[in-house]
């Protein structure tokens, strides 16, 4: 994750949890301001990304640019660590300073597994 966030200039983390039954699936992808990482089922083709990318957007603005056009009034707004979280059709949004983080997906990821996936960053 070091090499591919400083080849793409965005301060990525990898998240210290993921949940059972899924593992790291490298090697972790990046362009110019984005960096994403893939977890993959241990028994399937179900699959989620985390995806960072650097934004000037602050949380009013993720719920106007993405979750407004993507959630169709089926998210729910987390507050955790001093931060919001949006989570929706077993996807998460949020902004941490200057970074936007997406969680998608095919991956029936749980209310509960996404936060603890966003608070892990």
């Amino acid at each position: 994750v070091r090499v591919a966030a400083a080849q793409a200039d965005v301060a990525a983390t990898f998240p210290d949890y993921h949940p059972d039954g899924y593992r790291f699936s490298g090697p972790v992808a990046y362009t110019p301001g984005q960096v994403a990482i893939k977890f993959q089922s241990n028994g399937s083709d179900l699959a989620y990304t985390v995806t960072q990318q650097k934004s000037t957007w602050d949380s009013t603005a993720v719920y106007d640019n993405l979750i407004s056009r993507v959630a169709d009034n089926s998210y729910v707004t987390n507050s955790q660590q001093g931060l919001t979280i949006y989570t929706f059709k077993n996807k998460a949004a949020w902004v941490n300073r200057g970074i936007l983080y997406t969680i998608d997906g095919n991956a029936p990821l749980s209310n509960e597994q996404l936060l603890r996936i966003a608070g892990s960053m």
